[in-house]
């Protein structure tokens, strides 16, 4: 196996020639680019259309209920007009090193009552369990941070980034008898317009199961999260067993969400040029379509908008 990384525009691309070729994303420089669904260690993970890179990443060892292993983290960021504005944090175990085979179910995922929303397969076997919920993180930094998140740390410092304040995470956790995955998908509510504060404890935030309802467009923004956790989970059941394909990326998007800039209005910079006929722009929608850079919701939001200009 080996890991294909090329340079474009002077940044740092991680890429996969196929499936065979894969190789752990934790291994990558810090500062990779990286297009399409991605392996750590013996899972894959599903990544949303977008503009990410990896901005942490490392090894901890873990224990499991037959003994250890190593875990790999990657984290992925995305940066919008020098804002972080989405994440994934996606954690499995390395194949072949270390002597655990048997999970303990993460019951801080599974069997909690008081997030946004919670799905669990119920059967309390953590060698194989699947489950998932949708929850706010409020910021904080953690007393001990381990290796993985010490080298997200200094990847925001050094390029002087922050967290978002307020996030809206799914978070996932899945595991068979060979191996388990963890995977978290955050979102800051504020890029879509909608406040993230006041920045206040995680139970007396505004986001809290117990407030949320007071409070119409976070409740909106949330539910729109957990239709793509849903979405997200089936996703992630097939990297599980290693069916996804690899560097491609998955079309699974938050519901208004802001579109890839190939699909923005342009800026009016006082140049004129020939309006391109609606022919042409549903062509150049097929091709945006047929590449996976819009969602199939994208697309067919933008077909019926052109079709009524007609």
């Amino acid at each position: 196996m080996r890991i294909s990384l090329y340079l474009v525009a002077g940044a740092l691309v991680f890429g996969f020639a196929s499936q065979a070729d894969a190789q752990s994303l934790h291994t990558a420089p810090r500062g990779t680019k990286v297009t399409g669904s991605f392996e750590i260690g013996g899972a894959q993970f599903p990544l949303p259309n977008g503009d990410w890179v990896l901005a942490g990443r490392g090894e901890v060892t873990g224990t499991t209920s037959t003994g250890i292993a190593r875990i790999a983290s990657a984290y992925l960021i995305e940066v919008v007009n020098g804002k972080i504005v989405r994440g994934v944090w996606a954690n499995a175990a390395l194949r072949g090193q270390g002597s655990g085979t048997g999970w303990s179910r993460d019951k801080n995922i599974c069997d909690r009552t008081n997030t946004l929303f919670n799905v669990s397969d119920r059967n309390f076997n953590p060698r194989d369990a699947s489950c998932w919920s949708v929850n706010h993180f409020t910021l904080s930094s953690p007393a001990n941070p381990s290796d993985p998140l010490k080298d997200l740390f200094a990847y925001l410092d050094e390029q002087r980034l922050l967290l978002p304040k307020m996030r809206v995470v799914t978070e996932h956790w899945l595991s068979n008898t060979a191996v388990f995955l963890r995977a978290n998908y955050f979102f800051d509510p504020e890029h879509v317009g909608v406040d993230g504060g006041p920045f206040e404890r995680w139970d007396s935030a505004d986001w809290n199961k117990t407030r949320i309802s007071s409070f119409p467009d976070k409740r909106a923004f949330a539910d729109k999260v957990e239709i793509f956790g849903r979405e997200i989970h089936k996703q992630l059941e097939l990297g599980l067993a290693r069916r996804l394909d690899i560097g491609k990326p998955i079309n699974i998007q938050v519901s208004g969400w802001p579109a890839p800039v190939a699909l923005q209005a342009p800026v009016d910079s006082g140049v004129q040029f020939p309006a391109r006929s609606p022919a042409e722009r549903l062509g150049a929608l097929e091709s945006l379509k047929s590449r996976g850079l819009i969602s199939d919701l994208e697309y067919q939001q933008q077909r019926q908008r052109i079709l009524g200009e007609m």
